[in-house]
């Protein structure tokens, strides 16, 4: 299973000819400004003099039937050159609210604990259940898509914001979860491993379970490029991705530090759903910003060190 719709949803380009806002559906029209392409659902259009003119719904300019003009090209994303790691850092810190879509940031705090009251209400009444099931894993894969494309489009030195995600791009959404899920569970692998064998005598005593997934948390960024580049369950190596965190330890030891924190402030954050959710909402809204931070820098860390890690690109 590949994650095609990630790569659909970041990288338009005129030999594709998909619509801006629909990755899976052709494009039919080209707006002369801004040279966006857009299906016939999402074209303005507006009347002028008795006629019917089709507008762009970005810039508010003229779209022209790609029929009738063969030649015109979609404008190529912005290509950002490698730059020295402070200021990669200060600019993927500053990158969530550099979104388009910025209300979404701050909105992510509450969405969640929308989502959580009803994962955690199909606990005791079973019939919303289905509601509650349905709702995280929407919810849950269209936060995965998002941070993927995030790092894909860094990842291939595109400085623009991305867009957020098409709701009905379902399938999209629900591959970007099993890849999240699948990227995850390997990293955790080994404290899981762990728990499970001394679950006997310790139990959640023993700080090495502790140790063990943080370490994996540590391991997730590489293993999450080394996905979205490669596009294969292969690329989770152990033997790959080390070697490509070898090849950047001090950039990398930021960039994982930064998830691993992303990480402690989500369980602090559930912690506090159960104490005080007036606490829950800013550690959610830092927790997101962090791990939006990491996917940025993750796919600048690839454009720096591109030859370093030659190995993704290997068949």
């Amino acid at each position: 299973m590949g994650i095609t719709g990630i790569r659909k949803a970041g990288n338009r380009t005129a030999v594709q000819r998909l619509c801006r806002n629909h990755p899976k559906m052709p494009a039919e029209w080209i707006c002369v400004a801004c040279r966006s392409m857009f299906c016939n659902g999402c074209v303005e259009l507006r009347s002028y003099s008795g006629a019917s003119l089709e507008m762009c719904p970005v810039c508010g300019r003229r779209c022209l039937s790609l029929a009738d003009v063969p030649k015109i090209k979609a404008r190529k994303p912005a290509v950002l050159p490698a730059r020295p790691f402070a200021q990669e850092l200060a600019a993927a810190l500053a990158y969530p609210l550099r979104l388009r879509n910025l209300p979404f940031l701050f909105g992510y705090p509450l969405i969640w604990l929308i989502v959580s009251v009803f994962v955690a209400g199909s606990v005791y009444d079973l019939s919303i259940a289905a509601i509650g099931a349905l709702a995280a894993v929407v919810f849950g894969g269209y936060i995965c898509l998002l941070l993927l494309n995030i790092l894909y489009d860094s990842a291939h030195g595109r400085d623009n914001p991305v867009d957020l995600p098409d709701l009905t791009e379902i399938g999209s959404v629900l591959s970007s979860l099993v890849w999240f899920a699948w990227a995850t569970a390997v990293c955790l692998a080994p404290a899981a491993a762990y728990y499970l064998a001394v679950a006997g005598v310790q139990g959640y005593d023993d700080p090495l379970i502790y140790l063990l997934a943080g370490a994996g948390f540590l391991y997730l960024p590489m293993a999450l490029l080394a996905v979205v580049v490669r596009e294969s369950p292969m690329a989770l190596q152990p033997g790959r991705v080390f070697a490509a965190i070898a090849k950047a330890p001090g950039e990398y030891a930021v960039t994982a530090a930064m998830m691993l924190a992303a990480m402690v402030l989500l369980a602090l954050a559930i912690w506090a759903t159960v104490t005080s959710v007036v606490y829950a909402l800013p550690l959610l809204l830092v927790h997101f910003h962090l791990v939006m931070t990491t996917m940025r820098l993750t796919g600048r860390l690839y454009v720096a060190k591109r030859d370093q890690f030659a190995w993704f690109n290997e068949e």
